[in-house]
């Protein structure tokens, strides 16, 4: 489980970094997205750069889960839960 949490560090960098019209740490200290229970950041307000800016990075982050889960020997919804329990606990809940 350490290195599963370790891996998702890993994700969560990689997804915050990206050259949108809007950041993700923007968007999350504007209140524009929230983090839901399968690991995804959601839109709750803004306009169509922030629901583009959610749409890459859950892709981007689809894709990590999925290698991850593949690596790990786990399911892809226990990547999941993992990462969203963490992105919940210092991040906006849906």
């Amino acid at each position: 489980m350490r290195n599963l949490v370790l891996a998702l560090t890993g994700i969560f960098a990689l997804t915050t970094s990206n050259c949108m019209a809007i950041s993700l740490d923007e968007a999350r200290s504007k209140g524009h997205v929230c983090e839901d229970s399968l690991g995804f950041v959601q839109p709750t307000s803004g306009g169509a750069d922030v629901k583009d800016m959610t749409v890459t990075i859950n892709a981007k982050r689809l894709n990590a889960y999925k290698k991850s889960a593949q690596d790990k020997g786990v399911s892809l919804q226990q990547v999941q839960k993992a990462a969203a329990r963490k992105l919940q606990g210092s991040n906006k809940s849906c």
